[in-house]
């Protein structure tokens, strides 16, 4: 058994010999719960299944935790218990990083003992929280997905960690992710992909993925994640959840997480509900001036034409019925073309040019401020992901006279966001609408083993696109970020996904002007409740009794890529993605995969 689970065992021990009522202000004993068993139950309650009551404890969503919390009909070490159970039982999904449980149970009966002592402690009451791994918590590692930084423990944490623990929150642990951000499905060869819930042989999407996997997966109710370009909100989209990415500038991480691009990167939150993250909005954001109510007879919804044009049958039938459900609520759908805002934001706004310039500045400056003797050029080095290592080499040694250009960095912060942004904007009010509808991604979750949409054909590391079509997971994401708007994911349903024919989530993302946070967030939670829901996972994981492996396929000499064509089906020896997935163990995803799957 790891360490960090017998330390959590000994202090639920200790607790069990403790009186188990709850208490008021001022240490007054309430009704007095169950009789306190003795230490060496507490230990076995803690390895064995999740109990009914528990298994309803975790499955409340993140406001509705909080209302028992506050109201004290749980304690906060009762409810980290639970949730650190289902944590445990979904070990195999490889969400968290770092997690020490016996930590989680100390900071639990923290808030309790304040509560005991008189203390207020709203508005999280001991709810807890997970953190994605490139954002700072003091007493954990932040890794970031790569070995170049194992083992790096920043000495303080972010100022949004910091407001966190000020509400009375409690971190649960740090969630696993793509390496260094700088990806879209969490698969990492280094650590392991983490595997979604609803199919563990699915990716989850990117960078977030350990985020968005705990939350749909009940072992966290909310998650702290990251957006560069659609990092909180792709994943939140494979797992059928709630994501939001804030308006820039509203969440203030400080120099607390890993950074890409200054210009574009922000802490978002993740949760079941638009409710949650409204509540969670209000408390860790700077913008926040407060929700309306919505009444949506009469309310106008934008739909843009050109996010839909990539949709994939097998999902246009599921969304066509949210939409369908919209109306029917009264809503006035107001079509509109935003193709003149693409085609610019194309040349304007090219994801290298901030990616090229800012990750190769600001990576230093976090590294040297934190103290660590670690420079970005051997930090590229150490990098594990093929496609990672590509692209961080192609920002570090890019010569200065290429595209992008100095100039032409310059130029995209003087003048091609302002006028984005004033395009973005400009929709609003030329078409009457507040907030607008696309796709939360084109395509749902796939496969692991048909993932990446590439294939690395011998020394000169050449990439030859398969015809997956992976930009459909972040295409809907991509240039609101530079000019700062938000974004909201809402889960609307299930799929049959046409790789392994399971049922797989959906979502809508919607959209509003920069700054405009809140009314996103009151219109994303008046529409939530007319969408189809997205189901719990299973008791027991898929995974379960199994450990997921990647490996980098290595193609063999004469093997031809150019015969796929982008579109040809490769033969059974071959495959259609940078990693292959089998599985250490026997569960039932492992009896699922095709044979394909591990060469």
């Amino acid at each position: 058994m790891d360490q960090s689970w017998r330390a959590a065992l000994v202090i639920l021990a200790v607790m069990a010999c403790q009186p188990q009522g709850l208490q008021a202000a001022g240490g007054r004993q309430l009704a007095q719960t169950a009789a306190a068993p003795a230490p060496s139950a507490a230990v076995a309650a803690l390895l064995a299944p999740l109990t009914a009551a528990e298994t309803q404890l975790v499955s409340l969503t993140a406001s509705a935790a909080i209302t028992q919390l506050c109201s004290r009909n749980i304690t906060a070490v009762q409810y980290a218990s639970a949730i650190l159970k289902q944590v445990k039982m979904y070990t195999c999904i490889n969400a968290f990083a770092a997690l020490d449980p016996a930590k989680v149970l100390a900071d639990a009966k923290s808030v309790d003992d304040k509560y005991a002592a008189g203390m207020d402690i709203k508005p999280l009451c001991g709810i807890v929280f997970a953190v994605k791994d490139n954002i700072d918590v003091l007493g954990y590692p932040t890794v970031a997905g790569t070995p170049a930084l194992e083992g790096a423990h920043p000495p303080a944490s972010s100022p949004i960690v910091t407001r966190l623990l000020k509400a009375n929150g409690v971190v649960l642990g740090k969630t696993r992710m793509h390496e260094l951000a700088n990806g879209i499905t969490s698969i990492n060869p280094y650590y392991g992909p983490v595997l979604n819930p609803h199919n563990p042989a699915m990716h989850v999407g990117g960078s977030s993925g350990g985020s968005a996997a705990s939350v749909a997966a009940h072992a966290a109710p909310a998650a702290f994640c990251t957006d560069t370009g659609g990092s909180c909100r792709i994943p939140a989209a494979m797992n059928g959840i709630v994501g939001l990415r804030p308006s820039m500038g509203c969440y203030n991480a400080g120099g607390g997480f890993v950074p890409m691009t200054t210009t574009r990167d922000t802490v978002g939150l993740m949760a079941r509900e638009v409710a949650d993250v409204s509540m969670f909005n209000a408390i860790f954001s700077d913008c926040h001036k407060g929700y309306s109510s919505v009444t949506l007879k009469g309310t106008k919804i934008g739909y843009s034409l050109a996010h839909w044009a990539n949709v994939t049958a097998e999902i246009n039938g599921t969304l066509t019925a949210a939409l369908n459900a919209l109306t029917a609520a009264g809503v006035t759908i107001v079509p509109f073309d935003m193709t003149d805002f693409y085609k610019n934001a194309t040349q304007l706004l090219n994801d290298g040019i901030f990616y090229t310039y800012e990750m190769p500045r600001e990576m230093p400056r976090y590294l040297q401020t934190h103290g660590y003797e670690l420079s970005y050029y051997d930090l590229v080095d150490k990098v594990a992901s093929p496609g990672v290592l590509r692209a961080q080499k192609s920002y570090r040694d890019k010569p200065l006279d290429t595209f992008p250009t100095p100039t032409d960095y310059v130029q995209t912060l003087r003048t091609g966001i302002p006028t984005m942004k004033a395009m973005w904007n400009d929709y609003f009010t030329s078409y009457g609408f507040d907030t607008f509808l696309v796709p939360g991604s084109g395509v749902p979750a796939r496969p692991i083993y048909d993932t990446e949409p590439y294939l690395r054909w011998g020394d000169n590391k050449t990439y030859v696109s398969t015809g997956n079509g992976i930009n459909n997971w972040g295409q809907q994401s991509t240039y609101e970020c530079p000019i700062g708007a938000p974004g909201l994911v809402i889960p609307a349903g299930m799929v049959t996904e046409v790789v392994m024919g399971t049922q797989m989530p959906i979502t809508l993302q919607l959209f509003a002007r920069t700054g405009d946070d809140d009314t996103l967030l009151s219109v994303g939670q008046a529409i939530q409740p007319l969408f189809a829901t997205v189901p719990a996972p299973p008791a027991t994981p898929l995974c379960y009794g199994c450990t997921p492996v990647v490996k980098v396929p290595n193609f063999t000499v004469g093997f031809n890529p150019a015969r796929l064509g982008g579109k040809a089906v490769p033969a059974a020896n071959e495959t259609t993605s940078y990693y292959s997935l089998s599985f250490n163990g026997t569960c039932t995803t492992s009896n699922m995969l095709p044979a394909t799957a591990s060469s």
